[in-house]
């Protein structure tokens, strides 16, 4: 699932389309999402989301400007609906990542960034944690939106458990939200192709 400041595995593809479910949550636009993104370079992808309880459509873009490089992290810029809780409203963002592998011996990549929110006109802090158990094929995501935590667990590969070859490169999580101290559960499903 795309999460600002991590990106998901391109490999199988260069289409990405994912769905999440929250129910629950006050905010319309935050129950369903829907994305699909394409690759246009290594290094750029451009998409678009569709939120439909919300009636909400909008480009996606993710530029990953410098690529993590011994001590230096990777540095992505993008831009995406506002965070989850909110009605209105697009984000510009830019995080920086760094993979901790080598000195932890664990997947495990923090990123730090921030984004600038066009319905509320203010800066928020982001800060994340993901890492990866059982050879990469549950990833586990923590982010910190500026104004909520929010946790996600994603199953990859889930065809291999399945014996379904079209579902090879599809992945299934669950997420839990924080919305002003109360907490929401939901599910999301995403593929490359």
């Amino acid at each position: 699932m795309p999460i600002r400041g991590t990106g998901e595995s391109l490999e199988g593809g260069r289409w990405v389309a994912s769905a999440r479910w929250i129910e629950g949550i006050d905010a319309d636009r935050a129950r369903q999402r829907t994305t699909l993104t394409y690759r246009l370079t290594e290094t750029f992808r451009l998409g678009v989301e569709w939120n439909p309880i919300g009636d909400d459509v909008g480009l996606l873009a993710n530029w990953l400007a410098f690529e993590e490089r011994g001590n230096l992290p990777a540095v992505l810029f993008g831009t995406s609906s506002d965070r989850i809780g909110t009605e209105d409203g697009r984000v510009y963002y830019v995080t920086a990542s760094k993979n901790l592998e080598r000195w932890l011996g664990i997947s495990a990549a923090p990123y730090l960034g921030t984004s600038w929110s066009d319905e509320t006109y203010e800066w928020q802090e982001l800060a994340g944690l993901q890492y990866r158990l059982f050879d990469d094929r549950l990833s586990v995501t923590h982010l910190w939106d500026g104004v909520n935590l929010h946790h996600t667990a994603d199953l990859g590969h889930v065809g291999t458990y399945l014996g379904v070859r079209a579902l090879e490169h599809t992945t299934l999580g669950l997420i839990v939200a924080e919305q002003d101290g109360s907490y929401f559960f939901g599910v999301t499903i995403g593929t490359v192709f």
